[in-house]
């Protein structure tokens, strides 16, 4: 018998069965967005395995390149790696790996499309924490098609309306 995506939150120990439908409603909020995290994360763990594995003459490449730079980690030559042509490529590669998958298989672009969603939440949050308007809005615009893709009519009418009038508030209420 297959499991239930609550099975798998239950038996996993990320979600208490107590707390398993206020975290799948969204009304246990931080314990919503932490299941969603870590989900999210082991998604693109596992998405990150494949792509590694369907590439077997670069393994030994990649694994040097992230072994020198998690040993760089907490010193100021880290950003050398973040910003290096090597890794330019694997993000390349590994852009291009999703993309072909989720054309190929449903099942991937579903996960692919729920990893997105996740990173649309955790930057929405981050912009509305850390007071940046820019990203706030950056990512509303971002959800505007999920809205639509879902069918939640009141989020598109509403938050369209939203992010057109905060886009016009130097405009219309400048200082």
């Amino acid at each position: 018998m297959p499991f239930s995506f609550s099975d798998i939150l239950i038996n996993s120990g990320l979600v208490a069965p107590g707390s398993i439908d206020g975290v799948m409603s969204g009304k246990k909020y931080n314990r919503s967005v932490r299941a969603w995290k870590i989900m999210m994360e082991a998604m693109e763990r596992l998405t990150f395995q494949s792509f590694i594995q369907s590439k077997p003459g670069v393994v030994r490449s990649f694994t040097e390149f992230f072994e020198s730079m998690m040993s760089a980690f907490p010193k100021d030559h880290f950003m050398d790696f973040v910003d290096s042509q090597q890794m330019q490529d694997i993000y390349n590669q590994y852009s291009a790996y999703v993309i072909e998958r989720c054309e190929n298989d449903l099942v991937f672009s579903f996960w692919s499309s729920f990893i997105e969603m996740v990173q649309l939440l955790l930057l929405f949050l981050r912009g509305t924490r850390a007071n940046d308007w820019d990203l706030h809005l950056s990512a509303i615009r971002s959800m505007l098609p999920w809205f639509f893709a879902y069918d939640r009519v009141h989020y598109q009418r509403y938050l369209s309306a939203y992010w057109l009038e905060m886009n016009l508030l130097d405009f219309t209420h400048p200082g």
